[in-house]
């Protein structure tokens, strides 16, 4: 069990090992689901425009 600390203004920290594993990086952006007591971050990719 991975557990996460909800700081300043709604910032979530994710542990350094899930961070990892993830292949995340500082300022991705993310779609957030909460389902019964999980929460699902799936990363988000934004293509400029042309």
């Amino acid at each position: 069990m991975t557990i996460a600390k909800l700081k300043a203004k709604n910032q979530l920290t994710i542990p350094n090992s899930v961070v990892k594993k993830l292949n995340l990086r500082p300022n991705e952006l993310f779609v957030i689901d909460i389902k019964d007591n999980y929460i699902k971050l799936t990363p988000v990719e934004i293509k400029p425009r042309k």
